[in-house]
């Protein structure tokens, strides 16, 4: 838009301090931020973003370092996520087959093509997931067989390293097909789903086990917890509606993703999305205006549409 490009423009009397910087992973921009908070230490800095889900690894790699830090807003959100849930019931389940509230709530979301009774034969025996649905009266042979596979997924799944357990949870058991049916049917926004599968994807990376990673997650959910006692830290994480009105010396602005700010939205009319999409563009501006000396726009992977135009601007 117009506005936007004037105002960008006028943002260029700063031009020698922005830097636009692409990584290959969330890990890995908020290493590079470390380092640079690290060479100069006593500068104010402020680590913004679009969703407070992007203060998980960042908040981590800062605590890693020993860097004390101060988080503007709850984060907790992402450790309530209906994704998570899915991915630790997921996980309980392949290192407990009694864990029937596990199974419970992730049935329906593979490919399983269990019924309700057999979930509710499941709940009321006394033996395991995979014996109870074998014992479920005339079953046929089909059902036999996906209850046979169920099984022989979940004891994969407890030998893989978590990373490799969440992509085979994703697309050999069709996860990623059921919140693609939940967009479908207008009950959630598949990019904001995604992002949480993201989130979890890196935690999983620095985890060896999946009993490490279930502990990394109460670690991380105590660590951001913590971190909004002290607000008279040098280092601040904040999403960007948080710091209106609010001035840094130093700003990250970090995920300047594609397809993730702005996020992708299907079920949206054209007008809606434009609207949608001049709002987002408003947010970006003021995030990049709450540096007062350095500004460094970062991204893993691919970079958001707003970087694009900002780049055609500069």
């Amino acid at each position: 838009s117009q506005r936007y490009e004037k105002n960008i423009v006028s943002f260029k009397d700063k031009k020698e301090k922005i830097v636009v910087k692409s990584f290959l992973s969330r890990r890995q921009q908020a290493e590079y931020i470390v380092s640079k908070i690290k060479e100069n230490p006593d500068i104010q800095t402020a680590i913004l973003y679009r969703y407070n889900i992007s203060s998980v690894i960042a908040a981590e790699m800062l605590r890693k370092e020993n860097m004390d830090f101060y988080i503007k807003e709850d984060g907790s959100k992402y450790f309530n996520s209906s994704v998570l849930r899915d991915i630790i019931s997921f996980f309980n389940l392949s290192l407990n087959p009694y864990d029937k509230e596990s199974f419970m709530n992730i049935y329906y979301k593979c490919q399983t093509f269990f019924t309700k009774e057999m979930s509710m034969h499941v709940m009321k025996s006394k033996r395991n997931v995979y014996d109870s649905l074998l014992a479920f009266p005339e079953i046929d042979k089909l059902r036999r067989k996906n209850i046979k596979s169920f099984k022989y997924d979940m004891n994969h799944i407890s030998k893989l390293r978590p990373e490799q357990a969440l992509d085979y949870i994703r697309f050999d058991m069709g996860y990623e097909d059921y919140l693609s049916r939940m967009e479908k049917d207008g009950r959630i926004t598949f990019s904001s789903m995604l992002l949480n599968v993201e989130i979890t994807k890196e935690i999983c990376r620095n985890s060896d086990s999946i009993i490490g990673f279930l502990s990394n997650l109460d670690y991380l959910k105590t660590l951001l917890k913590d971190s909004r006692e002290d607000s008279n830290n040098k280092i601040i994480l904040s999403s960007i509606h948080s710091t209106k009105g609010l001035e840094f010396e130093r700003v990250f602005l970090i995920d300047s993703i594609f397809a993730e700010f702005p996020m992708t939205r299907k079920n949206q009319s054209a007008d809606e999305y434009k609207s949608y999409l001049e709002e987002e563009r408003r947010v970006f501006y003021v995030g990049m205006t709450r540096a007062v000396s350095a500004l460094e726009i970062l991204y893993p992977e691919l970079p958001s549409q707003f970087v694009e135009e900002l780049n055609n601007t500069l």
